[in-house]
């Protein structure tokens, strides 16, 4: 994103730019022209992605199975939880226990 911004921005903010200079016809016919490459890298970026996901899709080699998916992936590729908050979740809520032992 911040290449497109740099190439927008480019006739704007150069020594004889627009910001400097005010709208000369170099400048904007400049500006025209980075705007025009901005939307053709745009529109390949769109038109490749979209074939990169959707041919992942079609072949389903985009999602895991639905076992894999709610059992978790940590488990299956690494046999271990990713976050175990076992022990934090027992610090941090009170049992029955606790309060009885307040008195």
């Amino acid at each position: 994103m911040s290449g497109l911004l740099g190439l927008l921005c480019s006739p704007i903010f150069r020594m004889d730019g627009i910001l400097v200079t005010g709208a000369s016809a170099e400048s904007l016919n400049m500006l025209l022209w980075n705007f025009v490459g901005a939307v053709c890298i745009l529109c390949y970026y769109i038109v490749m992605s979209s074939i990169l996901f959707l041919g992942l899709d079609r072949m389903g080699l985009f999602r895991v199975d639905p076992q894999a998916e709610t059992q978790g992936l940590d488990i299956i590729k690494h046999n271990e939880k990713a976050y175990d908050f076992s022990k934090l979740i027992s610090y941090a809520i009170p049992t029955a226990q606790a309060f009885a032992a307040l008195g």
